[in-house]
């Protein structure tokens, strides 16, 4: 695998921006509400799918850490834990996620490693002196080294986001893809 949050294809490093760069991009007036939103995600799709709400596990496996991602969690780590889902309804995807655990955060943190089905960030919310870093925005072309293990393939552009977490004992990034069918996802009251 490439680096698994820096390259858009084998050569050319993704492009991330910040919130305000953003605001001047083209992005679809209802993608960039998703891209914004601040709360669990995963809590905004469990409410606008209803009942047909599913998060998938497409795969969990060990990966090593390349330059770009050990700058990115700033730490020495050679390996890591890559978690890839899908989450949507049951006749769509909305949001593929990739979270990247490091060897050291693992190490204080084993549990995130038996997460199964369970929401990250819903998990997450219990952790006492979690912040979350700024996210970084990025538009991707179909075939994008970031969104191999989305099964099917997407064959249109999408934006995605990322963050890391720290917490105590190490950091971790989650790296969420905006599918094109989020555009047909409605967005729950307050965002």
């Amino acid at each position: 695998m490439n680096s698994v949050f820096s390259q858009t294809s084998a050569a050319l490093p993704a492009h991330w921006i910040d919130a305000q760069a953003l605001a001047q991009s083209d992005v679809p007036t209802q993608v960039l509400r998703w891209l914004r939103w601040q709360g669990l995600l995963t809590e905004a799709l469990r409410t606008a799918c209803g009942a047909g709400f599913r998060l998938q596990v497409l795969r969990q496996v060990s990966t090593q850490l390349d330059e770009t991602a050990r700058i990115l969690l700033d730490v020495a780590d050679d390996q890591a834990l890559c978690r890839e889902i899908v989450m949507g309804d049951q006749a769509h995807s909305y949001v593929f996620a990739r979270t990247l655990l490091p060897a050291t955060t693992l190490s204080a943190h084993p549990w995130l490693a038996t997460l199964g089905e369970a929401s990250l960030g819903e998990r997450l919310q219990a952790v006492e002196g979690l912040s979350r870093e700024a996210f970084e925005y990025a538009r991707l072309a179909p075939g994008d080294a970031l969104l191999d293990g989305l099964v099917p393939p997407t064959r249109q552009l999408v934006w995605a986001r990322r963050s890391v977490f720290r917490l105590s004992g190490g950091p971790l990034c989650v790296f969420e893809a905006f599918l094109p069918d989020v555009v047909s996802c409605p967005i729950p009251a307050g965002a």
